[in-house]
Order: structure tokens, then sequence, then C-alpha cells
């Protein structure tokens, strides 16, 4: 049995690499293989997509994973993995404009992550370092 998909953006048929199952599944296929100027765009938006969403997880890592002795400061281990599961999770609705900002506080240290006004992906750590000595 011959398959084939239909590309969504310029109606083009394209064989399918192989069946995919279902004709929704063969048609997202043709669009990936197809090569019009839409179907291009759409690859290059999904690697963008993509390339943001790898330097956001690889910027929370740095900030809040990496043991340097300063990234180490106030935070429990716990409290730190707890919130960079949840920074990580926050990256794809920041990326589709679900979320603008998520924002958390571990005790004396805050997560954020955010979308810029040049659209690019902010990820920051804030300590809070209050020293209060008494006499």
């Amino acid at each position: 049995m011959n398959t084939i998909g239909i590309c969504e953006y310029c109606g083009q048929v394209v064989t399918p690499d192989r069946d995919y199952g279902s004709e929704e599944e063969n048609n997202k296929n043709a669009a990936y293989r197809c090569n019009c100027g839409p179907s291009r765009e759409a690859k290059l938006a999904q690697q963008k997509r993509q390339r943001q969403i790898d330097q956001a997880i690889e910027a929370i890592s740095n900030l809040f994973e990496s043991e340097t002795e300063e990234n180490l400061y106030a935070i429990e281990p716990d409290s730190a993995e707890v919130a960079v599961s949840l920074l990580k999770a926050a990256v794809i609705p920041v990326i589709d404009r679900h979320l603008f900002r998520v924002s958390i506080d571990i005790g004396g240290v805050k997560a954020v992550i955010s979308r810029s006004g040049k659209n690019k992906i902010v990820v920051e750590r804030s300590d809070a370092t209050k020293r209060k000595l008494e006499v």
C-alpha cells in the first residue's frame, strides 16, 4: 500500500519516509519533508524554539545546579532540586507565551524565568544576602 501525505502549507503531495499510521501524522511528515517556503520557515521556527529550550535549560543548570560556592549559598539541596524542576517545567510555557514570567522564592534566593522585550528568555538568580550583627 502506497502512503501519501499532503503538505499543510502548499498542498503538495509528498511520499512519507514510512507509514505513520494516521493521515494526520503522514501529513505532518509531508509538511516536514516538503521544500516549499512556508514549510522551510516552519522548520526554522521549530529549530529556533528548540534552541531556546535547550539554552534556557542550560542556563537554569548553570545558575542553580553547578556546584560553585556562590551557587550553593543559601539553598538547601532538596529545595534547589524542587526549584530547578519547577523552572525547567516552566521553560516551554514561557517560550510558547502561555506564561510571561515564573518566579520562585527559595528562602533568600529568588529564581525567575521570563521573556524579555527582545523575545529572549531570561533566567535570573538573585541572592538576598542580609547580614546582621548584634553586640
